[in-house]
């Protein structure tokens, strides 16, 4: 890894850590502030993740392994999963998937500049 790319990922993981240590101490309106900020950063490194994900699977192509970084390794498992197809399920049995239908409310917090 470049050596300022290392530096600047150590920073980060300094600075989250200060955050954390700090947290519990934040009035509200600072934790608002503070999350509102945070978010786009954490956006972004999940762009990073995601796109690393990505592309080691479009190696492996669905094959178990592990590819070696510098200072880690990744390992990509092939792990069966069931899912129910639930616009399929409403489609074809409407009266089924209504009845096993659990209506709710759902809070979002979402941040926006004053």
């Amino acid at each position: 890894m470049r050596a300022s790319l290392k530096r600047d990922i150590d920073d980060l993981s300094d600075a989250m850590a200060s955050i954390a240590g700090a947290w519990s101490k934040l009035t509200m309106a600072e934790k608002i502030d503070a999350a509102a900020r945070i978010g786009s950063t954490e956006e972004m490194i999940k762009s990073f993740r995601d796109a690393v994900k990505d592309g080691i699977k479009k190696l492996q192509k669905g094959v178990e392994g592990e590819i070696d970084g510098e200072a880690f390794k990744a390992i990509l498992q092939v792990v069966p999963s069931s899912r129910l197809d639930q616009k399929a399920l409403k489609e074809n049995q409407f009266k089924i998937y209504n009845q096993y239908l659990k209506k709710g409310m759902d809070e979002r917090v979402t941040f926006k500049p004053r």
